[in-house]
């Protein structure tokens, strides 16, 4: 076809200060362009680093770097912005994840190697023992020391038994917690005669104006012993710096059996054991006993107040208590210790007030001799009187309260 007309020709020129771009063309067609404004800004990527506890990723420990477009533009990759992950691991000992457990070479896993179980505190040990701090809940599992799992319970000497259940030498206290048999928990009381309500009868009386058939009487390197008028009237009077009297006397015949005598003391750095029961060991010493002692000492371990001790195991291990209540002196007093063979408690009282209670093993002490004893390390005579020795054997009380022998009930109104 024919050859089209001749076009217009134009050209473009950008006025950067006015940021507009004009176009002319030869026909005389004049256009203006104005700049249009700038497009957002693109997103940004970020990363994120973070350590990681010990469990599927890692087994010791390491860090969890973690990258992703940043779509809300706060500058901080959120788990939801998160594309990818890798871990770094290290052999770095570190925290175990929830629900995994150390192993000796540090590595978390989610159970313990075979024979091995939670110590309590997240770390694998034998199966039979637990961590520091922790014990046998009861059904083998490790618990913090002084709680038990579900459906057990303290059976009386810090090991978990099954509810309703004791460790042997315990039973329950009448409020479901387990005690030392013998005794109940407060508010509690035990069922049949006991030395706190039993009736006591004399089994054998010695005015200790003089030496009792068949005692035994020994002293130290200087005075002696022997029957004195002491504080109106006659008695047992104990010079030396030291001295026994041992005196074999019969026994209750019952599990209830108490001991007493009257002491004076006089104000002098002296001390007495009431032995009420025990046997010799050579030539002045006892065995497998149970006493009841004061000292009046100005000696800074005993601070002038009582010692009471009793003894109860064949290498006479004692079991000490010592108060500062002070030593009546210069009056007679009256010494008395109850207790019962079955269940190993006796009381010792002062003029009528218990002092303290024990629990011994009465298996180990031998009631062969009361013995009368005392002594002195400073040079002057104790000086220390004996009257009124009686042993009596308890019985049946009308007061007992009714159930079944041995258990605890709660105390009466």
């Amino acid at each position: 076809g024919a050859a089209g007309a001749q076009g217009s020709s134009c050209s473009a020129r950008r006025d950067d200060g006015a940021g507009t771009t004009t176009i002319r063309c030869s026909d005389g067609t004049v256009a203006v362009l104005r700049d249009g404004n700038g497009g957002a800004p693109g997103l940004t990527s970020l990363l994120r680093i973070d350590p990681q506890l010990g469990g599927p990723n890692c087994p010791f420990s390491g860090v969890r770097v973690s990258g992703g477009i940043d779509d809300d533009r706060d500058g901080v990759l959120d788990e939801v912005e998160i594309d990818d992950t890798a871990f770094v691991c290290s052999e770095v000992t570190g925290p175990c994840a929830p629900g995994y457990l150390r192993e000796d070479d540090g590595r978390c896993t989610e159970t313990c190697g075979t024979g091995r179980h939670n110590g309590g505190d997240g770390v694998c040990v034998a199966n039979g023992s637990c961590s520091v701090g922790f014990h046998d809940g009861g059904d083998g599992r490790c618990t913090t020391t002084g709680a038990c799992s579900d459906g057990f319970h303290d059976g009386g000497d810090g090991a978990c038994v099954l509810n309703g259940t004791c460790r042997s030498g315990f039973h329950d206290g009448g409020d479901g917690t387990c005690v030392a048999e013998g005794a109940c928990s407060v508010g509690y009381e035990l069922v049949g005669t006991t030395i706190d309500n039993a009736t006591w009868s004399p089994v054998a009386r010695f005015p200790l104006s003089s030496a009792p058939p068949n005692s035994i009487v020994l002293n130290g390197a200087w005075m002696s012993q022997g029957a004195a008028s002491v504080g109106g009237r006659s008695a047992w009077r104990q010079q030396s710096d030291w001295n026994a009297l041992y005196i074999p006397v019969a026994r209750s015949s019952t599990d209830l059996e108490a001991v007493q005598v009257d002491v004076y003391h006089p104000n002098t750095n002296s001390g007495l054991a009431f032995v009420v029961g025990g046997d010799r060991n050579g030539f002045n010493g006892a065995e497998n006993y149970l006493s009841y002692d004061l000292n009046r000492t100005e000696q800074a371990v005993n601070r002038g107040g009582f010692y009471d001790g009793c003894c109860s195991s064949a290498n006479n291990v004692q079991i000490a208590r010592r108060t500062d209540r002070g030593v009546p002196v210069n009056r007679w007093v009256t010494l008395r210790v109850e207790f019962d063979v079955r269940t190993g408690e006796a009381r010792f009282l002062l003029d009528g007030q218990e002092m303290f209670r024990e629990v011994v093993n009465f298996s180990t002490i031998e009631r062969v001799y009361v013995q009368l004893r005392s002594g002195t390390g400073v040079g002057v005579p104790p000086n220390i009187a004996w009257s009124n020795l009686a042993v009596e054997a308890g019985g049946v009380s009308a007061n007992a309260p009714s159930g079944e022998p041995g258990s605890c009930v709660a105390v009466g109104p």
